[in-house]
């Protein structure tokens, strides 16, 4: 009973030793990556990310900003031509009213 207890546990051993061995074959480096390898990886894409999210909002914002200045001077505009249109029309009624 003794000698295939020992002939299992030797036959589990040698698949899992095989099993890693695929597993490191199969990586281009060969390396496995340690937890803390696979934590600094991590904090690389995300700093990556967080950097690309902060060019976009600053992009956006300066679109807004842009947008908010187009539309400040189109109503500073548009308020300038209906102070005109009201002095005209004052100067107009006021000639008449003289007549």
């Amino acid at each position: 009973m003794k000698k295939q207890i020992i002939t299992i546990v030797a036959a589990v051993l040698l698949c899992t030793t095989v099993q890693s061995c695929k597993k490191s074959a199969d990586r281009p480096d060969g390396l496995e990556l340690t937890p803390g390898q696979k934590l600094d990886t991590l904090l690389e894409d995300m700093n990556e990310k967080s950097d690309t999210a902060s060019v976009k909002i600053d992009s956006t914002i300066e679109n807004i900003k842009r947008a908010t200045k187009k539309g400040a001077k189109a109503v500073e505009g548009a308020a300038k031509d209906v102070k005109e249109g009201v002095e005209k029309t004052a100067d107009n009624v006021s000639k008449e009213m003289k007549k």
